[in-house]
């Protein structure tokens, strides 16, 4: 079976490790980005198939990171 790739943006380290370590456990493959732009270029390579996106970060929102996302042919779903 394979595993569903999720991909979370959340700058928060504490918030990210706590997520990670559940969506792990209940067998999802997880990237994690920090940065907006970073879990741009992630969501490109990696085609996750659920991103969670946090809305306050330091170079990007959440909103325009999901608007950049939206452009893209590869992302937009």
């Amino acid at each position: 079976m394979t595993k569903t790739r999720l991909l979370l943006i959340e700058d928060d380290f504490d918030v990210a490790e706590m997520l990670v370590t559940y969506f792990d456990a209940h067998e999802y493959e997880v990237y994690h980005a920090d940065t907006g732009e970073m879990g741009i270029e992630m969501a490109r390579f990696k085609y996750p198939q659920v991103i969670l996106l946090d809305v306050v970060m330091p170079d990007i929102d959440g909103y325009e990171t999901c608007r950049r996302l939206r452009q893209t042919s590869l992302t937009r779903y």
